[in-house]
């Protein structure tokens, strides 16, 4: 009697549906910047796939390890998420974003939507993919790491487990990995030591910081570095009080007030600081009676790229290039502060991490932030290659002193700057370090300009897909009454304002920006084009 052979390929992928069966909760997941995000109770399918979808990215790239974290960042902490990341530390290539997308909501046979990327049958039989996962300090993140798991060994993957970590420390460590250098925890804080100590030159820094560890993991992660800033306290550590309630980076920079502390002690300090839930944000601020004197991610950029201009014209090379990235949120004062730098370029971009990074990444030093607080310093390897070279040359040389501290001063930015991804505790380090270094306080980076006044607003609509933007977002093309109403709104001198649909909901985000001292004039701005959002493109609910 004949036997008909069955396709490993085709037995594979019955394996693989029959293991990953029907989502039981069906609502859509869309995969962006922050990966999936949902409340955790409704992820544990979504979860399970994005082991299976982390396997076979690693296996496609010939078995260089893949990473993926569980977190939900600055959100509320009854939600979680998970997301990918590259070998090299970036985050997942964005080709397969609506891969990921369709596989992790594929109702029926979500095997044949991964068979459009790789052949699951070489990846159960090679068996040579690799997937780091970390999690962070969440209730439900441990469930959710054996649900990872068990979907990466389900095709026959191989886990590393790191355990509890910050989002950045996750992306060091794949980073790390991939370029052949250790990888472990305890040498990413080594690696920021030693080069805050050649970016102070060894001097103390003097001012007293609370950090408010927004309840979550960085409050226990910041104790790797603790003993480089004599003079900081950690308050909202886990267990404390709920996760980013009331707290955190995210909460300090929309709200403009100082977090609740979750113990009784009392404390006073020259600079607080506060994390977000998975410490990759950091926003710093002296508090202000009810408010607060704030340093956002645009005041960092410029901080830093006062800096790295001061000590690339020191340096004698001419030839790096150096860009700054903002988006539409960034301050116009900013951006006007930033343009006076001498060699330092602008270059706006979409709102979002991602596409920050690629607009620096042409630059052989490039700087990014968002206002929230996320960002870093990135060096390629042209940069540091030129650095170092030019400092071996200079070695000893008595008479260019001058000229190798600056180049010495450089390549400890490049170092201790995560070059992966924005790191709210590798961010700490640099600002302090610039600072004492600079001799400089608070109040006098404030100084540095004068931000102008802002406003944003929130507005429900049916739709948002009937709005068309322009120039990174910072015009509307569609519907072009609402263009000329925001044109008509905005056209006083100084004043400016843009909306912005969401990448994950039908919200609109409005903001308006006015000179200094205007601070009406910007809130009336917002309220007036959140209600010509409301009338031009269904809003839903009261209208504003």
């Amino acid at each position: 009697m004949n036997q008909t052979t069955k396709d490993p390929s085709a037995t594979a992928m019955s394996d693989l549906d029959s293991l990953l069966g029907h989502r039981h909760h069906p609502s859509y997941l869309h995969y962006g910047t922050a990966g999936f995000r949902a409340l955790a109770n409704t992820l544990y399918e979504a979860v399970l796939r994005c082991g299976v979808l982390a396997a076979c990215r690693s296996h496609v790239l010939n078995g260089k390890a893949v990473g993926v974290m569980v977190t939900a960042s600055h959100n509320p902490p009854d939600d979680n998420g998970v997301k990918l990341v590259e070998p090299d530390g970036s985050m997942l290539n964005s080709e397969w974003e609506p891969l990921a997308t369709e596989f992790i909501n594929a109702s029926d046979r979500p095997a044949q939507v991964l068979s459009k990327m790789v052949s699951i049958g070489d990846v159960a039989t090679a068996r040579k993919a690799v997937v780091v996962v970390g999690r962070d300090s969440r209730s439900s993140s441990s469930t959710l790491v054996d649900l990872v798991a068990q979907g990466v060994e389900a095709i026959g993957g191989r886990v590393v487990h790191i355990g509890l970590v910050t989002t950045p420390q996750l992306h060091f460590a794949v980073r790390a990995r991939y370029r052949q250098e250790p990888c472990n925890i305890l040498h990413y804080y080594e690696i920021m030591k030693k080069a805050y100590h050649k970016l102070t030159q060894n001097n103390r820094f003097r001012a007293s910081i609370v950090l408010d560890g927004a309840n979550g993991v960085g409050a226990d992660a910041i104790k790797g570095i603790k003993g480089l800033i004599p003079n900081l306290v950690v308050v909202n550590k886990p267990g404390d009080g709920p996760l980013n309630q009331d707290c955190g980076a995210d909460f300090v920079q929309k709200k403009r007030c100082p977090p609740v502390v979750y113990t009784s002690d009392k404390h006073q300090a020259d600079i607080w600081a506060s994390l977000d839930g998975d410490a990759d944000r950091l926003v710093m601020y002296r508090n202000n009676g009810d408010g607060v004197l704030l340093a956002d991610g645009d005041r960092f950029a410029a901080l830093v790229a006062k800096f790295v201009s001061k000590h690339l014209a020191s340096s004698g090379i001419s030839t790096l290039t150096v860009g700054v990235a903002q988006t539409a949120y960034s301050n116009g004062a900013a951006t006007e502060y930033l343009q006076a730098l001498p060699g330092v370029d602008i270059v706006i971009a979409k709102t979002g991490v991602k596409h920050l990074e690629k607009a620096v990444k042409k630059y052989d030093v490039g700087i990014y932030w968002e206002p929230n607080g996320h960002g870093t310093v990135l060096f390629s390897e042209n940069a540091v290659s030129e650095l170092q070279s030019l400092s071996d040359a200079l070695s000893g040389n008595a008479q260019k002193a001058a000229q190798v501290n600056s180049v010495t001063t450089l390549l400890a930015v490049g170092k201790l700057a995560n070059q992966a991804v924005g790191d709210g505790i590798a961010d700490l380090l640099l600002i302090c370090g610039i600072l004492c270094r600079e001799d400089m306080d608070f109040d006098a980076w404030l100084r540095l300009y004068d931000e102008r006044c802002s406003s944003n607003m929130v507005v429900k609509v049916q739709d948002k897909s009937v709005i068309e933007t322009a120039d990174c977002d910072r015009s509307v093309k569609e519907p072009i009454a609402l263009r000329e109403a925001i044109l008509e709104i905005a056209s006083a001198q100084g004043c400016r304002a843009f909306v912005r649909p969401s990448g994950t909901e039908d919200v609109v985000r409005v903001y308006a920006e006015a000179p200094v001292g205007k601070d009406d004039l910007a809130q009336d701005m917002a309220l007036r084009i959140s209600q010509s959002v409301f009338d031009h493109c269904g809003g839903v609910g009261a209208r504003p």
